[in-house]
């Protein structure tokens, strides 16, 4: 009796981390599409060999790791760069003991959870982190397999979800950097240094925004005084940190009958419409092929991009990140009589 107890109690028991780190670093390579749904819509692809090669894909660039270096491939400039890697774990929480000495990088905190994650039961763990802050890893119940993350830090709640996994063994060619005939080490580069130029006109475009209607700019400014144009995506965190302050200005411009619009070439529709949407932008966001034009007659080459524009269809001032003394002088120079 005492030992059907005992082994009752085993049955029941919940897995751990160390549980969870065991499985993985028996996978002979995993690829797990990963998805920030939190506080923006992030894409992200890491495909893993336990070899110590890693290939992480990001919206506007890829990082090769090995045991020795991370090469830095930015595909719009065809450029590259190779640096040292850093001392931390490049890997989504769960699938970090595929990297060297991973598994020492978390310490469960309590008892494995019963949880909800994603609209489905998971098994949840918290984690202390190095940082001093908790992860809370999400985990299927029924092939303990890491299913995403949430984290609440300094007020703001980051949440990943692990949209599929697949394991097995990878090419690890596929996973060390070659870098293309056409492209070159990176060098200097001020990004501002392409923006279109003040004084220049900005050709008319033709664009669609992310509900289908059209927009047309000499159409805009047969109605009204001006229009802003803010160039952004989801997995720029400069772009959401501004957000804010754009949504307290769209009205303000509505007033003064300068209409305001996003510019997405980035993201996925679906992914732009949810990051306006959590922000609650007032503003529509241009995407597509019309939106693609715009962007390079502007010469965005980094983000976020906001350029202000008159009556006249001329550039009053292209501005590289968040420069609100810059940004309300510009609008200023628009909204003065004629």
């Amino acid at each position: 009796m005492i030992l059907s107890l005992a082994l009752h109690t085993v049955l029941l028991a919940k897995p751990t981390l160390n549980d969870l780190n065991t499985k993985v670093r028996q996978f002979p390579g995993v690829i797990v599409e990963s998805e920030m749904t939190s506080p923006s819509v992030v894409p992200m692809t890491f495909k893993v060999s336990p070899s110590g090669l890693m290939v992480a894909k990001y919206p506007t660039t890829e990082q090769f790791y090995s045991k020795d270096e991370v090469v830095t491939w930015m595909p719009d400039r065809r450029e590259y760069s190779r640096a040292k890697p850093e001392d931390l774990n490049p890997l989504p929480v769960g699938f970090h003991a595929l990297w060297a000495g991973g598994e020492t990088e978390y310490k469960q905190v309590g008892e494995t959870k019963d949880a909800s994650f994603a609209g489905k039961s998971c098994y949840e763990m918290d984690l202390a982190a190095k940082g001093g802050y908790t992860i809370h890893l999400f985990v299927e119940q029924a092939n303990l397999m890491p299913k995403g993350t949430r984290v609440e830090l300094n007020g703001t709640t980051y949440e990943s979800v692990y949209k599929s996994v697949t394991v097995g063994k990878l090419d690890e060619k596929t996973l060390r950097f070659q870098p293309p005939k056409d492209s070159r080490p990176a060098g200097k580069f001020d990004p501002s240094s392409t923006l279109i130029k003040p004084g220049t006109k900005l050709t008319d475009f033709a664009a669609k925004d992310g509900m289908g209607k059209k927009w047309k700019l000499s159409s805009l400014l047969s109605s009204h005084r001006g229009v802003v144009l803010n160039f952004w995506f989801s997995a720029c965190t400069g772009c959401v940190a501004e957000m804010p302050y754009l949504v307290g200005l769209a009205p303000k411009l509505a007033k003064s009958k300068i209409a305001m619009l996003g510019v997405n070439t980035i993201d996925e529709k679906s992914a732009m419409l949810r990051t306006a949407t959590k922000n609650k932008l007032p503003y529509p966001t241009l995407i597509g092929t019309g939106a693609e034009s715009l962007t390079k007659a502007v010469s965005v080459q980094a983000y976020p991009v906001t350029v202000v524009v008159d009556k006249k269809g001329t550039v009053v001032d292209a501005i590289l990140g968040f420069d609100e003394a810059r940004l309300t002088k510009a609008i200023k120079v628009v909204e003065a009589p004629n």
